[in-house]
């Protein structure tokens, strides 16, 4: 009977969505956070002091991954992560002065 040694965890965020899956999964989470550092860029016009908050945190977020995995459900760097890469739109009728009840105004 030989040893058997099963990995379940490989302790870098980026190394265990690759081995998790594949080369696919890697460039999606590669696209994911482009996304949200374009994002992040975009709102610096806008909104300067939260768009600083979402590149730092981006930025300790990244760092972190490599030494820990952090794209989990279950752990809250990933959640905050999710919450920075959003962008909320204004709703169409909050901003021309109209009922946001969800009724129609005759």
């Amino acid at each position: 009977m030989g040893f058997v040694f099963e990995l379940n965890s490989s302790h870098n965020g980026y190394l265990e969505t690759y081995m998790n899956l594949g080369v696919v999964g890697l460039i999606l989470t590669i696209g994911m956070i482009l996304s949200a550092f374009k994002k992040c860029q975009r709102d610096l016009l806008v909104n300067f002091n939260f768009a600083r908050f979402r590149i730092a945190y981006l930025i300790a977020f990244l760092i972190y991954n490599w030494t820990e995995s952090a794209f989990r459900t279950h752990v809250a760097p990933f959640f905050l992560f999710f919450a920075i890469a959003i962008d909320y739109s204004k709703e169409e009728g909050a901003t021309k002065g109209g009922s946001t009840t969800g009724r129609i105004n005759p």
